[in-house]
């Protein structure tokens, strides 16, 4: 969807994901219900980040009735009011994972992987 220029909405994406393939084995290989909806916005500085929020807000609400009670965890990277998308043995499971694919902790952790640490 476009935005009008004057929007701190930058993007609004409502991405059809339903399908009949089966989940392999895995950490988080399904997706969380048939559409995501991904919306970003310019939070280059707080003042943008106090308008960008109440936008972002407004979509949710928007898109309620459509909310499945599930967030894709990947798509709430960066915002610091969206708690943990995954429950936690998803995150006992990606702590796993991560230990075995990055054992000397190389890689800079996401938001989401930092909160493996925890588990």
């Amino acid at each position: 969807m476009a935005v009008a220029a004057e929007s701190d909405i930058a993007m609004v994406e409502l991405r059809n994901v339903d399908n009949t393939a089966p989940a392999r084995h895995g950490a988080m290989t399904a997706v969380p219900g048939p559409f995501l909806m991904h919306a970003t916005g310019v939070a280059a500085d707080p003042r943008a980040r106090a308008r960008t929020e109440p936008a972002l807000a407004a979509i949710r609400e928007i898109t309620a009735s459509a909310d499945v009670g599930l967030t894709a965890a990947s798509f709430t990277d960066g915002r610091a009011g969206v708690e943990h998308a995954l429950n936690s043995t998803a995150l006992q499971q990606l702590a796993r994972v991560c230990s075995v694919i990055d054992p000397e902790g190389r890689f800079g952790p996401s938001r989401i992987v930092r909160g493996t640490e925890a588990v």
